[in-house]
């Protein structure tokens, strides 16, 4: 009898054990759920900082499941955090996802990675078997362009043209490269001299393609146009100039020292030359090149801007004032110049005279609808401890603009000096989730 009821009593614990481990599965997939439910809406609103803590929560609770990785994926390619986007696709692919439905996000990533080898692989693997599919082209293409197979690219963007006539991207990027036909629409809107001579039956020159690119600073189909262009200094120093952006220091240089031999008075070739050897850190180099440029083109603010930044690279801060008062004074109506000289000494936390204060103050005036000049105003402020000055800026900025992200966070410093804590958090996650 006693052992009749032992059995009885054991087998109602293993049952209440049961009901318990049940209860506790279904009470973590129940959150894991709600966790992806609150992720996607808050990605919606392009909360990020918030929608990464949710999707974080459901990949906790939902351990097998690859709907909170995608969907993480997804947030980290919105916000520009590709590597992050990477992993998290290897974490959907480990959790069951469908490989092959992967490969187009696989491949955007990899292009926002700037990852050129691994998306060309990847995009060849994946044509093999699906050679009409449009992520795949898209993918090739822009990769063999980075990678300066122009010829190649070419043929693809040929390839990718006939399977989406219609796609803009594929429109403009085909016609770059081939310049066959008229120019698409989208040409046109940035280069209308380029698409007046095709209307007057002219034929495309490959130098005003290329100079178009460079306006819209898409160095690498513009390296690929020039080099089909006929050589001449011009040529020579925006080619230069398209490969010092893209890194290939050496074939730059090479191109930019052709454009000085070949016109040493003409001073576009000595600008771009010191540009090229400032932005890789060659302060000397700079200096030398920036000099004759300003001496052969002396109404030019920008050689003067460079000069106070060759100078501030090697700590020659007492000589920068006289360049940014030349710089000023050569472009008194250029809003855009006046807030490249707020930002220089902002940037480096760099006060001298009435700088950077005047040079904001500038900008404003010359452009008050223009939301970044209010906010390197506010900042200027904050500079000069005019903390209730510099909300006031930033507010007008962000009323302007809600999505620039570096105000945003400046506003959270001001926000943090004044002493409103709580509303410097939600700032700072502001600027977060806008990418900054």
């Amino acid at each position: 009898m006693r052992r009749h009821t032992l059995a009885r009593v054991i087998s109602l614990g293993l049952l209440l054990f049961s009901a318990g481990v049940l209860l506790s599965v279904s009470g973590k997939r129940a959150k894991g759920l709600w966790a992806l439910q609150a992720a996607e809406t808050k990605q919606e609103a392009e909360e990020h900082t918030a929608a990464e803590a949710a999707y974080q929560e459901a990949l906790r609770y939902l351990p097998k499941s690859p709907k909170p990785a995608l969907g993480i994926a997804v947030l980290y390619q919105a916000w520009g955090r590709p590597q992050s986007g990477l992993s998290a696709l290897d974490e959907a692919q480990r959790r069951g996802a469908d490989v092959e439905a992967l490969i187009p996000l696989r491949l955007d990533l990899l292009i926002q990675a700037q990852a050129w080898e691994q998306a060309s692989r990847a995009a060849q693997l994946y044509l093999a078997s699906h050679p009409q599919d449009l992520s795949a082209l898209r993918a090739l293409t822009l990769a063999q362009v980075q990678q300066r197979r122009c010829g190649e690219a070419a043929h693809t963007a040929a390839h990718w043209h006939t399977v989406a006539p219609d796609d803009p991207q594929a429109q403009r990027t085909w016609w770059a490269l081939n310049r066959e036909g008229p120019p698409p629409d989208t040409v046109c809107e940035s280069n209308a001299m380029l698409c007046a001579q095709w209307s007057a039956g002219l034929a495309v020159d490959p130098f005003q393609a290329g100079l178009g690119l460079i306006r819209e600073s898409e160095w690498a189909l513009a390296a690929c146009v020039l080099s089909d262009a006929e050589p001449s200094a011009e040529v020579h120093a925006w080619l230069g100039e398209a490969l010092s952006h893209l890194g290939e220091v050496v074939p730059a240089r090479r191109h930019l020292e052709q454009a000085t031999s070949l016109a040493p008075d003409a001073p576009l070739g000595w600008l771009l030359s010191g540009m090229h050897a400032l932005r890789h850190g060659q302060a000397e180099a700079a200096q030398s090149s920036l000099l004759r440029a300003q001496r052969l083109d002396a109404d030019n603010p920008a050689p003067c801007l460079a000069m106070a930044e060759a100078l501030a690279m090697e700590s020659r801060y007492n000589e920068v004032p006289t360049w940014i008062e030349a710089t000023l004074s050569r472009a008194p109506e250029d809003a855009e110049v006046w807030k490249a000289v707020a930002r220089f000494y902002l940037m480096r936390n760099l006060r001298q005279g009435d700088l950077p204060m005047h040079a904001a103050q500038g900008a404003v005036r010359l452009a008050p609808d223009d939301a970044e000049a209010y906010m390197l105003l506010g900042w200027a402020r904050l500079d000069a401890e005019e903390v209730y000055g510099a909300l006031l800026m930033l507010e007008e900025a962000l009323q302007r603009d809600p999505a620039l992200a570096e105000a945003h966070y400046v506003y959270g410093l001001a926000l943090q000096r004044a002493g409103r804590a709580e509303e410097a958090r939600e700032a700072f996650t502001r600027a977060a989730d806008l990418g900054y």
